[in-house]
């Protein structure tokens, strides 16, 4: 505190010269010096600063006070400019030759706004004429940072202020003999100046600063309610303390960035999109036909983006992303991007309220500036992670106002404080899972399913878009990097599992990363084969999820886990003595109880048929588990229960060349099932060439018939049509698995 008033004390004399005259008035004349016997005393009340009054006090430390005379002396020389008047009177006080021995003379910022140290030159002196340059130049405007040189300015007036006065010294006025003329100048300039601070018209940015932001106004094509508020905060700028002048700023810049009156191109051409989407993604056919449609019905509707968002769901490194940015260089718009994972704070989407520190606009508006227009393609990213908040406000609220096309027209975000229109804007979601996404966001989402791929689909996109992306950005000419067909897939095989292409893309830039190095100590490009590939990558880390014999109570089934990626797993059955209780591994889900439920109770209503005693149930307890993955299907895997049940009571082992999927009903009726390509693919990846599937789900095969022509797909409607398959005699317990088709 005491640092501002003690600036004051020279802006006084500097801003305000004082001149003494018979009607005590004070005017914008040259400096001149005031009557000697006017003497002014500096002295500083901590509690009167804080209230903007001035006492008429003295301290009793007079280690805390400089000679009223030299001091006098000192603000006519500085007020001149007279720089061998500063050193004459700075040369009768030691207490002044001394002070500032922790002033650092270099300050590269200010460089070029003033002259270097002479030799003999105190800090004190440096300072004062330091200062005293940059009040010219600042006069003159022979600079072109304004801003910098203002800072520079106060800087050095802070520096003079303390090493002119000790930090406890007071501000006040006295006149020793009567209130004269000078004196009463003297105090009408201080009270003056006081004033000035306790309004914050002391820091008003300077005319050409205004006149830029009111420029920019100028240009905008707004209606005349937000010109007026805008207006108004630029005007606010002259009115703001030091502490709030940089948050004023922030606000007016964020109003001007807005685009309220930019906008891009509104034509969609379908065949424009359709060729972005076909360009960076291979297959997918199913979601490029949605995303097309979607648009075609936006854009002859009129309503462009509104209603339903589309929302791309699949698991992770399946291109969703990628997708909404080509669809927006498709619709020659610029892309924007919020990641809403773990969001809980409701300020992410409507942004803070200003008066906070580190105040700013909410993610979305925050895109559009990025974006510079007011309908660009606009991605939120992992809807289904956002939170439900707690105590900062609920982001699914937030979220839903900016998704309805019946209130986003006028969007409000709590730091800008003014509606923004958002009814052009083309929003796309992404999520790994429907299930986790917030139930009110359902309603305005179009779900769009993004499948995994199959082996062949990965090899395609590692060859076609993968490596020649990474070659052009890595622009040598002098190491060429190619990878052979073969070499992926025993990636894809032995290294990775994932329905998406993100692991496979991370080792094939290892692979690069290695033969560069390679090249640089040996000067030669290695050749990657399959066999060498572990000097590379390292061992093997794949682990096999399918049962690799027959075993018996051991049953290879399909599931979805991670929202719609497809995965392998083994469920196994066995019996321990007891009294048929039937119990679950807790790693299962709640619906893999219901399941387990429905097939004991089918194996035990046609115990007889199937050749179990009801004594082995009355016996034996039984235990379904499933290792290694712990994420089940619970529905789907009805028909793999009744089978493992089966398996376990008659000693029958299963062949591990079937995977299958089905719901089971109490009367043993094989039912329709989701994630069906997702699970077939699954099995492919594993080298399961036999696949039991519900006949409901049969004409699903024809959306994607050409990644499945080496395999076998049995469609069934009972659960009997399973057995009679996958259950082998007991004598075939060393019997190889067949996986091929036909074998």
């Amino acid at each position: 505190m005491y640092k501002s008033f003690l600036t004051l004390s020279l802006l006084c004399a500097i801003a305000f010269p004082v001149v003494a005259s018979d009607d005590n008035t004070m005017g914008p004349e040259e400096p001149s010096v005031i009557a000697p016997d006017a003497e002014l005393v500096i002295l500083l009340d901590d509690e009167a600063v804080g209230d903007g009054a001035y006492q008429n006090e003295e301290t009793d430390d007079e280690q805390s006070r400089v000679p009223k005379t030299t001091k006098n002396a000192l603000f006519y020389a500085i007020a001149a400019g007279d720089i061998d008047a500063v050193k004459a009177v700075i040369s009768y006080d030691d207490e002044l030759i001394n002070r500032g021995y922790q002033f650092q003379v270099s300050d590269p910022a200010f460089h070029g706004f003033h002259a270097r140290p002479s030799n003999g030159d105190t800090p004190l002196i440096y300072a004062v004429k330091t200062f005293i340059d940059l009040q010219k130049a600042y006069e003159s405007r022979k600079f072109s940072d304004e801003f910098t040189v203002q800072m520079a300015i106060d800087h050095r007036l802070s520096i003079v202020s303390e090493l002119l006065f000790h930090p406890k010294a007071a501000v006040g006025a006295e006149n020793a003999q009567g209130h004269t003329a000078a004196s009463l100048a003297a105090q009408a300039g201080l009270s003056r100046l006081a004033n000035m601070i306790a309004t914050g018209s002391h820091v008003a940015p300077k005319q050409a600063e205004v006149s830029n932001y009111k420029a920019r106004l100028a240009k905008l094509d707004v209606s005349d309610e937000i010109r007026k508020k805008i207006a108004s905060e630029i005007d606010q700028l002259a009115q703001k303390h030091p502490a709030e002048k940089s948050i004023q700023i922030n606000y007016v810049n964020a109003l001007l960035d807005l685009p309220w009156d930019k906008a891009a191109d509104t034509t969609v051409s379908i065949p424009a999109v359709a060729a972005s989407l076909d360009a960076e993604h291979f297959a997918l056919k199913k979601v490029k036909d949605s995303v097309l449609d979607y648009l075609a019905a936006s854009a002859v509707s009129r309503g462009h983006g509104k209603g339903k968002i589309i929302c791309l769901v699949g698991p992770p490194g399946t291109g969703k992303t990628s997708i909404a940015e080509s669809i927006a260089k498709g619709m020659k718009r610029p892309f924007a991007r919020a990641s809403l994972g773990g969001a809980h704070d409701e300020a992410v989407i409507r942004g803070h309220n200003k008066s906070y520190i580190s105040a700013n606009v909410g993610e979305i508006l925050k895109g559009l500036i990025q974006a510079k227009v007011k309908n660009p393609v606009f991605l939120l990213d992992e809807i289904d992670k956002v939170g439900t908040g707690h105590y900062n406000g609920n982001p699914v609220s937030a979220l839903l106002e900016a998704l309805d096309p019946a209130q986003n027209s006028s969007f409000v975000d709590r730091y800008i404080e003014i509606p923004f229109d958002l009814s052009q804007v083309i929003f796309i979601a992404t999520a790994n899972s429907r299930d986790t996404i917030p139930v009110p966001l359902l309603d305005r989402l179009e779900i769009v399913e993004v499948p995994g791929y199959s082996i062949e689909e990965k090899v395609r996109i590692a060859t076609d878009h993968i490596i020649p992306k990474m070659v052009k950005d890595a622009q040598s000419d002098e190491m060429s990097f190619a990878v052979s067909e073969e070499v992926i897939r025993a990636i894809i095989k032995n290294y990775t599992f994932e329905a998406g292409v993100r692991k496979l893309t991370q080792h094939l830039k290892t692979l690069f990363a290695k033969t560069a190095r390679e090249f640089l100590d040996k000067r030669t490009v290695a050749t990657i084969t399959p066999e060498n590939l572990s000097e590379y990558l390292g061992p093997k880390r794949r682990l096999a999820r399918v049962s690799q014999k027959p075993a018996v109570g051991v049953v290879n089934c399909l599931s979805v886990r991670a929202g719609f990626e497809g995965a392998t797993s083994i469920l196994e059955i066995i019996l321990t003595p007891g009294k048929g209780a039937l119990k679950v591994s807790k790693v299962l889900e709640n619906d893999s109880n219901n399941a387990a439920e429905i097939a004991l109770a089918y194996v035990r209503a046609h115990a007889s048929e199937l050749g179990i005693s009801a004594e082995q149930f009355a016996k034996n307890d039984i235990h379904i588990h499933k290792p290694g993955i712990g994420h089940v299907d619970g529905p789907s895997a009805g028909i793999a229960n009744v089978t493992a049940l089966v398996s376990v009571f008659t000693n029958r082992p299963c062949d591990p060349g079937y995977a299958m999927t089905g719901e089971l009903s109490l009367r043993g009726r094989v039912m329709a099932i989701g994630g069906l390509k997702e699970k077939i693919l699954a099995a492919k990846r594993e080298g399961i060439y036999k696949v039991i599937i519900p006949q409901e789900n049969e004409p699903e095969l024809n959306e994607f018939k050409s990644l499945i022509e080496d395999m076998e797909i049995i469609p069934v409607s009972d659960v009997r049509e399973v057995l009679d398959r996958v259950l082998l005699p007991a004598e075939a317990i060393t019997r190889k698995p067949s996986k091929k088709k036909g074998n």
